[in-house]
Order: structure tokens, then sequence, then C-alpha cells
């Protein structure tokens, strides 16, 4: 607490710049956009647009704060101090997170004034529970990206992490679907869906769009569970530090959680996806595609052009399951 104390000036300008952007992308077309004359004309209450923004600002938080331990020379003064490493990350964690949600509600109590003031023929009572979901969605996905962006050891590596792991949730359960030849729902498949989900539900009930019962309970349910893995992922990430090394820093971000796991995994669903097999010449071309990008991936991962055989060996092998999981479940 003696950090925050003495850090709150440095929290002003994070704070305030999540504000001023908050306002130009949600509040400011709000303010200037046109009332319809018609009670049963279109409106746009641009929550959806607040919500893109907010799953900004739950991947840039994370990264501009714990940027300093991703530097040698920030890593030996912090790690230096007398807090231990779940400490000092926790501390960080909390400035963060303050900054986020201080944004996110200046900025959602203007947009809901505005809203007010300017008329709309909208429905008031669903603004106070999806603030408050909103909460908690976007404190969960700022979690998460927080304890994926500190297995990484440079900057660049922890931004990648975080959007792969916008995309492997998906990619990887729609894969297993596809195999299984069973119907599946995108949005409920990505860690930002507490956000998203939520702010598209109440989209919808603030310009009294219908939505089925049936429909919203599903949505209820998607957004616990997607909050509950986050929440889980990130206090395991915050709690458990041993792998975390300040000696790492700027070395080859080898954490299992990244390029590891991530390219052969990713190289697998997508061939599974696109249903390359064997027995179909056409899709070779994708399949080259695939291997060029996985091939990059490693480029960026061992930082050199060089990659280590074993690792070539992994992205043949990778393809090779995807290939044979199509044979074998749509031959």
């Amino acid at each position: 607490m003696k950090y925050l104390k003495l850090n709150y000036k440095r929290m002003l300008m994070p704070t305030l710049f999540l504000t001023i952007i908050g306002v130009l992308v949600y509040v400011l077309p709000i303010m200037f956009a046109r009332v319809p004359n018609s009670y049963s004309g279109y409106q746009n209450s641009n929550v959806l647009s607040f919500a893109i923004f907010l799953v900004g600002a739950a991947i840039f938080i994370p990264i501009y704060e714990f940027s300093s331990l991703k530097t040698t020379k920030g890593a030996d003064l912090y790690y230096s101090l007398p807090l231990t490493k779940r400490k000092l990350h926790l501390t960080i964690y909390i400035k963060g997170l303050i900054e986020l949600l201080v944004s996110y509600t200046i900025v959602f109590i203007l947009g809901f004034i505005i809203v007010n003031l300017k008329g709309f023929n909208f429905q008031h009572r669903p603004y106070f529970p999806l603030f408050f979901i909103g909460l908690i969605g976007i404190t969960s996905y700022y979690t998460f990206n927080t304890a994926i962006f500190l297995r990484s050891n440079r900057l660049i590596d922890g931004l990648i992490f975080i959007l792969l792991y916008m995309i492997t949730p998906f990619l990887v359960i729609s894969s297993m679907l596809h195999i299984y030849n069973a119907s599946y729902s995108i949005i409920s498949m990505f860690p930002f869906n507490p956000i998203t989900e939520s702010f598209s539900l109440y989209n919808r009930l603030i310009t009294k769009k219908h939505v089925l019962d049936e429909s919203i309970n599903g949505m209820y349910i998607n957004i616990l569970i997607i909050n509950l893995i986050n929440f889980g992922v990130g206090f395991l990430g915050l709690l458990f530090t041993k792998d975390i090394k300040s000696e790492d820093v700027y070395q080859i971000s080898n954490t299992w959680i990244g390029y590891k796991v991530l390219i052969p995994v990713l190289l697998t669903s997508l061939t599974v996806l696109s249903n390359i097999s064997f027995t179909n010449t056409y899709n070779l071309y994708i399949l080259i595609l695939f291997v060029v990008i996985a091939y990059v991936g490693y480029v960026i991962y061992q930082r050199t052009f060089k990659v280590k055989w074993y690792y070539l060996l992994t992205l043949i092998l990778a393809i090779l399951l995807g290939i044979i999981l199509n044979i074998v479940f749509w031959s």
C-alpha cells in the first residue's frame, strides 16, 4: 500500500489517458448523435464500441504497468525492493486495476448522463446491472492478461502471448467440435467474452430489441464460466511466482504457456478446421501458408532464422496430427 501512496501521481496519467479515449469512443458519438423523430426509429446505444474499448484497455494496462519488469534495468530495480515477487506483482496489479476501474466508471457514468440528457428512447434500467457485470468482466480479463504477460521475458513476447490467447480457446474448442461435427457458438469461446457478450446482450435490452429468455440464460452461463476461468488463471499466475526470475528478463521466453505450446496447438487446430488431408491436394497452398506462419512464429520465439531441428519436427508432427484427425473423423 505504501507503493500506491507514493505513486498515486503516476496513476493519474494512464487513468486520464484511458478516460479520454473512452470518451472519444463511447461518449462523444452519443453526444453528437441525432435522436430519431419516430418513436420506433433506430437508435444506437454505442455500448458495443465501449466494450471494444474496454477489451483494448484490459490489454493495455497490464502491458503498461508491468513493462518495467521486462527490461534488465527495471527488473533489477523492482526485484531489489524489500518485497517478495508475489507482493510486488500484486501491488502493481492493484495499481493497474484502480486505473482501469476508475476510468471505466467515469466513462460509463458520463455516457449514461448524456443518454438521459439527449432523450433517447432507451430502457434505462438495464444500465445498472450492466455496470456491475461489466465491472466484473473487465476485472477478470485484466487479471487473466496480467498472469499471461508476467510469464513472458520480453514486452513484445507478452503482447504476442495476450493476442494469441485471444484466439487460442476459440480455435482449439472449435477444432474439437468440428471433429465431432457438433454445433458451437463462436462468441462464447474468447477470454474477453465477459465484456463483449454482456455488452451485446444489454445493448439489445437497452434499445428494446427482443431477446429470448433462453438466450439470456445461456449468455449468463457463458459469462460466468469464462469469468471463473479468467480469475482462476489470473490468481494462480499472481500467487505462484517461482518460475519468474529477474535474470531471465530479455531472454528467450521458454515458458510452457507460451510459444512452446501455442504454436503446435494452433497449427494442429488450423489444420483440422481447414479440412486438410492427404486426399485433398486443393488445400495444399493453405497448408504451405500454415507452415510458413508457424516457421515465422518459431523465428520470433527463438530470435533466429536457424530454428532448432526439434521445433521443425514439432511443426511437422502438429500438421500430421491435424491431417490424421481429419482422415479418421471425416473420411
